[in-house]
């Protein structure tokens, strides 16, 4: 809604201004989604991420954060990962998810990055011949 030319044409932007703006689920948004919002807002750049603390790390916000410690939206097996990978392990999932942990719902595959030029772009051989293993794999 915010990338909508019809709000910033009838000054929806000038009646209530945006003085922040925080992305959660940003991989969600189409890449040219961002476009408007980029160009007529401040921004902070990909590099100033690491600068920003949590709202778990900041005194004064912490004591009012509530850490919704059940997810609901991944596949138990996904979200176990993030669980143990950024919540410190305190991050449960859904026990009624219809993918129960006995179905396969991803697959890591640590792949050496061994990209070639290709074109006006880059091609990573390693990544399709890893990728055709994992398919003609049987299944469990």
């Amino acid at each position: 809604m915010l990338s909508s030319f019809t709000l910033r044409k009838f000054g929806g932007f000038t009646t209530a201004p945006i003085k922040t703006l925080v992305i959660d689920e940003a991989s969600q948004i189409e890449t040219g989604d961002y476009i408007p919002l980029f160009t007529s807002h401040s921004t902070i750049r990909k590099e100033d991420i690491q600068e920003l603390k949590s709202i778990f790390e900041v005194k004064h916000l912490k004591k009012c954060a509530i850490f919704l410690n059940i997810q609901y939206r991944m596949p138990p097996q996904i979200g176990w990962f993030i669980s143990q990978a950024i919540y410190d392990s305190e991050l449960d999932s859904n026990p009624e998810h219809p993918i129960t942990t006995e179905r396969m719902a991803c697959h890591f595959i640590n792949i050496p990055s061994e990209e070639q030029p290709h074109g006006t772009s880059w091609k990573a051989s390693c990544f399709i011949s890893s990728l055709s293993v994992a398919i003609d794999r049987p299944r469990a």
